[in-house]
């Protein structure tokens, strides 16, 4: 699960802390007993607030000891301080970790989930986590008793509202009780009000830890060596009482420093009057006591409070005391000093530092009306990535450090383990980059330096931790860093450093690229990156630019057909002439359907491999994925099936006893339901454990007599509402658990300008094309019009927004709801912020899209074009919600503010075909753009372009004649085309092209071949059903060397000469698509011909020569002589000579 060992250190550090009898107030209150009982009708939630400092923790604590005597309680304690303690995602993993400890079932369901899918628990994200374990595993199985989990400051969490959200997704009935601490923010409020209205709410008052607070006094003040004289401590208790105000954090600090003043009553009443009645005001006091030190001290202090305010996460003593080297040397003993000298800002618990509170935090690195920040924020991360930058660039050091570690798997753990703050600075020096100061050009040098001068030892460093994801986070920060620079920039008066900028953005983005091209090799073999990587990247790339010449020595790759990066890491062929009408993307997973034969190809998302395909057995018109199992749903003509993907596995098989055609699926309950809407507007609602049909209703409007078929329909989330779309009708929308029980009339929606029509014209001539649900917002349903715009129906309150700027053909939502992706009718893909649905990427590519799909985590997304499918993951969709920035800053505007326009240039047009010269001096290929060029062999550069057919053609087949005088391209359509070539000389540097012939094949046959005759005279031409002869001389068919059979599925081709012909049958065999043969010139005796000969594809039983000459009797498929085979290689089977196989040909040879 990725869970550190010290998961409950906060909860037994604020247990210690506990005295007998304190806090007991809380099992009191009646609020708290209607949460702790197990009554299905008593609410699930209780929230508890207080102030800052009130003693919430210590309270969690209690409860915690509480309820784990007689129930089964799961706690997690939210630290803003830690970057990793404050996530969604690692709160989630810890309670599932915890119920793991304390269920054998459940812990065995998560190993089945692990095995069965490879799922890295540490790597996903907290909807997939709350999906997959939570809904698809936990709240799946019978709890005998409830769970209590107990939250400790979700005001400290990045993202309180995901929380909340979370939990208003749990089904009524699932025995979990959850109880949350924090402060009672404005946000917190407006959210529990939104998503959580019946939960109970209890508040920390003055009053309730008063007695908390006395009991805590009066038990350490005896500890604290005064006189005897028991009214001096009785005295001294009341004031600190009398002062706390609620405050335990206060009373503690009050406390502590009374320890160390307590030796005239002039030094105790000053150590008590001194202390302000505000929180603020005492960590002023606490900064000036610092101020007050020793000059060497308190330097020493501040730069251990700049390591405390601003580290990642709590650092480690031991990386602490590297860091602050070699300023600060010679510790006896850091941890003790640190307590001593920082004036009690900051606490170590388990060998690491943390400041005190979040308060602490903000008094430290914001200014506020009455104090100036003791560390400003962008200095103090300044000053740490300068410290982590020099700490890396020690190449004399790290070099052989990684080499040696490489090359000994057990030290690779032991690396990190020796050398303290290692590990920190190579994940996180970029953080803190993301939040330096933008106005010192000096520290950006360094920054520069560091990348140009060591940038690949440091992702060598990286690869070695085998994180390759900490790359592209550190890509991701920088580019944070070089956005508020450009924003800086922009509000303040010209600047000079346009072209570094662009330079530090370069970086960012080769460190990208890298990783996605390359990071198998990495994680393989670290030390790749310079010696084999770096020769790859494109020309243009800063990568290849820095390092290129001086790994010139290892290996040297010529040739490169782009000079620059592009966002396209992956083009996934589905096969020549197949057509994927829908794509989908599910955990690890990318899917394609194609539709006339019911196949779903399935590619692991993150290598871009095929791992399987699931055959329907007939035409599927859509598929569906599950939310939390490994279920997708195909719907064919006869029978809709359930397949896991993760086995191939068919799960179900519903019969379909309506001959209408199946418009939408949809998974509900526990993934043990599933809804099928018809084209007739029959929905039914299968149960998966009986395939039979659970419940269903007919979504017709009885005040229409329209009953034309459903254009699209689309169910919500939770398959409570459904949408069908009409052409030329009104929108309506379907309560589906109303509509069980009786008829319920639709909600129509019909835009404003076409309710003013007459009746006879139709109430609803604009009608949606298609249309979709908000991924997070489950009240709205954007709606796609035959005009392009789209329309954003609150379906709650019945308003709506009318979108028309987006242009869009296509469209679809990341599940987080941040980005609509939407395609034109051009092909051009944009990628648009929600809310209001703003510009922020735009990439035009002349190919139609037919369907379009975001990954699960919103960071790459997929297009269906023609037979391929692509991968795109453009840096516009890099956001800066994961990366700490400050809330008064615009860092998050900038980020998104400004779109981002990537154009066609051309370079990704697919290469169809490719043949070499006589020569191996040069190349030639044909592209999908109909274009055909020559290039050098030596370093890829073009040398000429020789024909151009048209640009909605494909070339499928070169042919260049054995002196390389004569080039033939055929395309797609029929068209061939020759050209005569003069190479290069001495005087003319140029290939010389002339035309020679320029045909289309007159009928629907394709050109399978063509092949020069042995003097260049003639071109013979094979197709699905004849060769032919053409005279390149007379420019046209030769007659009477061309036959065709007709009738039946193949032909009889027959060459002739003078004196003798030759036969050859090319009926495809009774399974199409399975046999091949071509014919090819024979390379020792030019007169002759060669029919290679070949059965099965999967088996290629053998190849056979037959040369045409004087005296044949026919080909090698109707001569009864013996047949010598041509080798293939070692892996093919043993050659037979089953005569009645028949030969047709493979196009790809």
């Amino acid at each position: 699960m990725g869970i550190k060992s010290d998961y409950d250190d906060e909860y037994r550090f604020f247990k210690e802390r506990l005295h007998k009898g304190s806090c007991e107030w809380v099992v009191k209150r009646p609020n708290f007993l209607k949460w702790v009982t197990d009554n299905p009708n008593e609410p699930g939630y209780l929230w508890i607030t207080g102030n800052p400092g009130s003693g919430k923790s210590t309270l969690s604590s209690f409860i915690i000891n509480n309820l784990q005597d007689h129930s089964s309680c799961q706690h997690y304690y939210f630290i803003a301080a830690d970057e990793s303690k404050k996530t969604l995602a690692y709160m989630l993993r810890s309670i599932a970790y915890q119920v793991a400890l304390s269920s054998n079932l459940f812990l065995s369901r998560l190993i089945e989930l692990s095995d069965a899918t490879g799922i890295r628990f540490g790597l996903e994200k907290a909807p997939a986590i709350w999906e997959r374990v939570f809904e698809g595993i936990l709240f799946r199985k019978s709890l005998e008793h409830p769970l209590f989990w107990v939250i400790d400051g979700l005001d400290e969490a990045e993202s309180p509202d995901g929380f909340l959200k979370l939990l208003s997704r749990i089904r009524s009935g699932v025995r979990v009780k959850v109880l949350f601490i924090s402060r009672a923010t404005r946000d917190i409020s407006r959210d529990i009000g939104d998503l959580l209205p019946n939960v109970l709410h209890e508040k920390i008052s003055v009053t309730d830890n008063a007695d908390d607070i006395r009991a805590y006094v009066h038990a350490v003040v005896p500890r604290i060596p005064l006189s005897n004289a028991d009214h001096s401590r009785e005295d001294i208790a009341e004031q600190i009482i009398a002062k706390a105000s609620g405050s335990f954090l206060w009373v503690k600090l009050a406390l502590d420093r009374l320890k160390g003043a307590w030796y005239t009553e002039e030094d105790i009443q000053s150590a008590l009057n001194e202390l302000p009645a505000g929180m603020e005001a005492l960590y002023g006091r606490m900064m000036q006591n610092i101020s007050d030190q020793p000059e060497k001290m308190r330097d020493t202090a501040m730069r251990i409070l700049t390591w405390a305010s601003c580290s990642y996460s709590a650092l480690d003593i031991k990386d602490l005391e590297v860091a602050l080297h070699p300023e600060f040397t010679g510790f006896v003993n850091l941890e003790l000093m640190a307590e001593e000298i920082c004036g009690h800002f900051v606490a170590i618990k388990n060998g690491k530092i943390a400041l005190i509170h979040e308060t602490a935090l903000k008094f430290l690195n914001h200014d506020s009306t009455n104090f100036t920040a003791p560390i400003p924020e962008h200095e103090g991360h300044t000053h740490a990535a300068n410290v982590c930058i020099t700490f890396l660039a020690d190449t004399v050091k790290w070099h052989p450090l990684f080499k040696s570690a490489q090359q000994k798997t057990e030290s690779k753990d032991l690396i990190f383990e020796q050398h303290p703050f290692l590990l920190y600075s190579l994940t996180q020096w970029a953080y803190h980059v993301s939040l330096a100061s933008t106005d010192n050009e000096e520290f950006h040098d360094n920054v520069l330096r560091f990348l140009e001068e060591h940038c690949l030892l440091w992702m060598q460093g990286v690869a070695l931790t085998g994180r390759l994801k900490v790359l592209v986070r550190s890509a991701r920060w920088l580019k944070t860093y070089t956005r508020r620079r450009n924003h800086r920039a922009a509000k303040g008066p010209p600047r000079s450093f346009a072209a570094s900028k662009d330079e530090l953005q370069q970086w960012a983005g080769d460190i990208i690229r890298v990783v996605g091209r390359f990071g198998g090799n990495m994680l393989e073999n670290p030390a790749c990156i310079s010696s084999l990587i770096v020769p790859f990247c494109p020309r243009n790339s800063i990568i290849a630019k820095t390092f290129g010449l001086s790994n010139w020595d290892d290996l040297n790759v010529r040739g490169l057909s782009s000079a620059d990066w592009d966002n396209c890491l992956a083009r996934l062929s589905l096969g020549e002439n197949r057509i994927a009408s829908q794509l989908l993307c599910k955990d690890y997973y990318v899917l394609t359907l194609l539709p006339s034969g019911g196949t779903v190809n399935i590619w692991w998302a993150e290598t871009f491999q095929e791992l399987r395909r699931i055959e329907h057995g007939e035409y599927v018109m859509c598929i569906a994925k599950s939310r939390t199992s490994d279920f997708i749903a195909t719907a064919g003509l006869r029978t809709t099936k359930v397949w896991d993907i993760t086995n191939g596995k068919e799960m179900n098989i519903l019969p379909k006893q309506r001959h209408h055609h199946t418009k939408a699926l949809s998974f509900g309950g526990k993934d043990d339901e599933l809804w099928v809407a018809y084209d007739d507007c029959e929905i039914h609602c299968f149960n998966l454990d009986t395939n039979e049909i659970k419940s269903g209703f007919l979504a017709k409007d009885q005040v229409s007599q329209d009953f034309s078929c459903a254009r699209c329909i689309s169910f919500n989330r939770d398959n409570t509402k459904v949408a069908i779309v009409f052409r030329g009708r009104p929108v309506l929308l379907w309560d589906i658990q109303e509509s069980l029980k009786t008829y319920t009339p639709p909600r129509r929606f019909v835009l404003p300008e076409d309710r003013l029509r007459s009746a006879s014209e139709g109430d609803a001539w604009n009608s949606p094309e298609a249309c979709l649900w908000h991924t997070t917002q489950p009240g709205h349903l954007l709606m796609l019009y035959d005009d392009n715009k789209i329309v954003d129906w609150n379906v709650i309150d019945d308003e709506h927004m009318v979108y028309e700027h987006t242009a869009a053909r296509v469209m679809t939502m990341s599940e987080d709801g941040s980005f609509l992706l939407t395609s034109d009718v051009n092909g051009t893909i944009s990628i648009w912020l929600a809310p209001g649905y703003s510009l922020m990427y735009r990439m035009r590519y002349d190919e139609l899209v037919t369907d379009l799909a975001f990954s699960p985590d919103g960071a790459r997304f997929y297009d269906l074009r023609g037979s391929f499918c692509n991968a795109w993951e453009p840096d516009a969709l890099i956001r800066a919600e994961n990366i700490e920035r400050d809330d008064t800053s615009s860092t998050y505007e900038t980020v998104t503010s400004e779109p981002a326009l990537a154009g066609d240039d051309g370079s990704r047009v697919p290469v169809t075909a490719l043949v070499c010269d006589s020569s191996d001096r040069h190349y030639c290929v044909g592209k999908e753009d109909g274009s055909v060029t020559i290039h050098k062999i030596t370093n890829g550069e073009k040398s000429r372009k020789v024909s151009n057919h048209a640009s909605s053609s494909s070339v499928i087949q070169l042919a260049w004649s054995k002196s390389d005088g004569f080039l033939a391209s055929v395309d797609d359509s029929g068209r061939i085309i020759v050209k005569r070539l003069e190479p290069p000389t001495p005087e003319k540097d140029r290939w010389a092209v002339y035309p020679v012939l320029d045909v289309r094949m007159d009928d629907d046959a394709v050109v399978q071949q063509v092949l020069f005759g042995n003097p260049e005279g003639h071109l013979l031409i094979v197709t699905s059903s004849y060769v032919c002869l053409f005279s390149m001389k007379k420019k046209k068919r030769d007659t009477g060397r061309c036959s065709r059979r007709k009738g039946g599925r193949g032909s009889t081709i027959r060459k002739t000469t003078e004196d003798s012909s030759a036969s050859m049958d090319t009926r495809s065999s009774s399974t199409p698509g399975k046999t091949w043969s071509r014919l090819l010139e024979h390379q020792q005796q030019p007169e002759a011909t060669t029919c290679p000969h070949c059965s099965q594809m999967q088996n290629w039983q053998g190849l056979y020569s037959k040369r045409f000459k004087s005296g044949t009797s026919g080909c090698c498929l109707n001569s009864r002589k013996p047949r010598t085979p041509l080798p293939l290689n070692s892996t093919h089977s043993r050659a037979t000579t089953d005569e009645t196989s028949s030969c047709s040909t493979y196009r790809n040879c």
